[in-house]
């Protein structure tokens, strides 16, 4: 929910811009919809609780309907949005317990299964559906590729139960509470964001910020039982991957990946397959480039998948630009209704970004 965070941004913006955000631009509704912190919960009131979550989602998961298509989350090709009907809009939170699950994270690490559960549960709250595209389907879209780049790209070969886990959790909370507005703009009307972050990625920083305190909320600590030595090590891969899906590093990580990366890729194949092992800081790019895979895996889905995120991603980026009208401010590119859109650039995107 944007909260204060979304009056300060339009209040800022009118007054760089000179003009008058009305009442229902979109940063505005979140504001007004922002949901007040949950009271303490007594220790019984707290077992209670986790209990319910858990056993709910649990029974969910277990669905004959939801079985069947959760048995093709290792497919290139799967179908996000028929998971979110047969989940009823629980996309995020279903897909996250069952991928973590499967990968024995919960027993090989001790996690607090409760409290992942409630995790999984607030992360996805969190996460708006009036955005069309940076929604709870796309981290759960993302979530799902990284589990196939896992799985199925050579990637689980060279990764501890801790690494997996990292990679999972880096994909569910990506786009935590996005607003559905890039980084420019929030810089460019001195959001609070932008003001704390010091103009850095206000975005992705907000993301790992809220849910790094999410987590350690004594209903949400999944991780508490985990060494800390193990916790450093998620939370360093979890950092790198959040902040590599900023575009404006995209580039430079690019490069590292080529000019370091693949060497060391290649010089693994050569030796026994028992002894494939990457240093830290080559583990932490290959998740960081795993994850800018999966954050454009609309790029490799099939064609109606692919057309309906790109309508998604134009209806997004045309709402911001409503929102920039609206405060007086130049409207961006690709964000102007009555120009072409997103959908009209994709093969641009493939040769400068995809490829």
């Amino acid at each position: 929910e944007a909260g204060e965070d979304g009056r300060a941004l339009v209040r800022c913006a009118s007054t760089e811009g000179g003009g008058a955000p009305g009442p229902t631009s979109p940063l505005a509704k979140k504001a007004a919809s922002k949901k007040p912190e949950p009271a303490p919960m007594t220790e019984e009131e707290m077992a209670q609780h986790l209990e319910s979550v858990d056993a709910a989602l649990t029974a969910l998961v277990s669905s004959k309907e939801l079985r069947d298509v959760l048995a093709l989350a290792g497919e290139w090709q799967f179908d996000v949005f028929e998971l979110t009907t047969v989940t009823k809009g629980k996309p995020l939170q279903v897909l996250g317990m069952y991928l973590i699950r499967q990968y024995g994270c919960v027993d090989k690490l001790g996690l607090d299964r409760h409290r992942l559960a409630n995790f999984l549960v607030e992360i996805e709250r969190g996460m708006p559906f009036t955005n069309p595209y940076h929604n709870a389907i796309h981290c759960a879209d993302v979530l799902q590729s990284m589990h196939v780049l896992i799985s199925r790209g050579g990637m689980g070969e060279m990764m501890s139960e801790v690494e997996i886990l990292a990679a999972l959790v880096g994909a569910i909370i990506h786009d935590f509470e996005h607003m559905g507005v890039n980084n420019d703009l929030l810089v460019k009307m001195g959001h609070a964001w932008a003001i704390e972050y010091n103009d850095k990625a206000p975005n992705e920083n907000h993301h790992l910020s809220a849910a790094f305190k999410l987590m350690m909320r004594p209903e949400c600590n999944f991780l508490q039982s985990l060494e800390k030595a193990d916790q450093q090590v998620l939370r360093k891969l979890v950092l790198d991957m959040v902040i590599a899906t900023d575009m404006s590093a995209h580039h430079e990580i690019v490069d590292k990946i080529n000019n370091a990366l693949r060497p060391a890729l290649a010089s693994l194949r050569e030796g026994p397959a028992a002894a494939r092992q990457l240093d830290a800081g080559s583990k932490s790019l290959m998740l960081c480039g795993a994850i800018k895979v999966s954050d454009v895996g609309h790029a490799y889905a099939n064609t109606n998948q692919h057309i309906e995120w790109s309508e998604r991603l134009e209806e997004e980026l045309y709402k911001q630009g409503d929102l920039e009208r609206s405060v007086g401010l130049p409207m961006s590119h690709l964000m102007d209704r009555s120009k072409p859109g997103a959908t009209q650039s994709q093969i641009g995107f493939f040769d400068l970004v995809v490829r």
